[in-house]
């Protein structure tokens, strides 16, 4: 299967040369702007930003470097820091890879990244991987977020999931209703295969980041993405939002 070409419809998952499909960038249209890890936090304590030599020079210190030795000191603007620094671009990634859905209380799993942080700073090893470490908390979260959805969700009946306003005025219906679709697709894989597609189709996450955010290895992430992504074109194939947008491997 491929997905026939149209600018404003999905077109598959192209391959590299050497036969590593790209990251396709589902539903990026419909995604709100926001900051990145490079906002700096207004609370950031002139202290904190700075640390003195042995020879007695005062030297800068980079701000993910403040907030982490200020989670470890227990300092208490170091938590506001990094909701602050971080919270744009964590509720970006769980929006990416759990969707828009009314059943899915985003602020909740924000809320439970940021607790499982602040729990866990001591284990952080490396303060300039300050921003990866969280992101690897969100992906974990949102994978106990999509475990327990599957476990209840023969007890749920809700309305289809929605997603924000689009920024533009022209809206693409099509696009709309085959983005909504790639979650419902997401939905019929399991757990550990719905996260590996969306961090690396919906998030666009390099390989080796799907495997570091996944706790794995980069040959084990190949191989779980790899049957994500088959299981998500057989079942793409079939769901009405996006069936169309397929063609034969014959077709020109």
């Amino acid at each position: 299967m491929r997905i026939a070409s149209s600018s404003a419809r999905p077109r598959g998952l192209p391959r590299r040369a050497s036969g590593e499909k790209q990251p396709k960038h589902f539903c990026a249209n419909f995604e709100p702007r926001m900051a990145t890890d490079d906002t700096l936090p207004k609370v950031l304590p002139a202290s904190a930003v700075r640390s003195t030599t042995s020879s007695g020079s005062v030297v800068p210190l980079r701000p993910e470097i403040a907030i982490a030795q200020g989670l470890k000191d227990g300092e208490p603007w170091a938590a506001h820091a990094l909701f602050e620094r971080y919270s744009a671009s964590t509720l970006r990634l769980l929006r990416r890879v759990l969707g828009h859905e009314r059943h899915v209380d985003m602020d909740d799993v924000l809320h439970d990244v940021f607790v499982e942080a602040l729990t866990s700073a001591h284990t952080l090893k490396d303060p300039l991987a300050l921003g990866g470490w969280l992101r690897k908390l969100a992906v974990h979260t949102a994978y106990r977020t999509i475990r327990r959805r599957k476990a209840r969700r023969w007890l749920v009946f809700w309305e289809p999931s929605e997603l924000p306003e689009v920024s533009h005025d022209a809206v693409d219906y099509p696009a709309r209703e085959a983005c909504r679709a790639v979650y419902r697709v997401l939905e019929r894989l399991s757990a550990e295969e719905h996260l590996a597609f969306a961090l690396r189709h919906l998030e666009g996450q390099e390989l080796t980041e799907v495997a570091q955010n996944l706790g794995v290895s980069l040959a084990t992430a190949k191989r779980k993405l790899a049957k994500a992504e088959q299981r998500f074109e057989m079942f793409a194939s079939r769901e009405p939002g996006l069936g169309s947008f397929f063609v034969d491997k014959e077709a020109p």
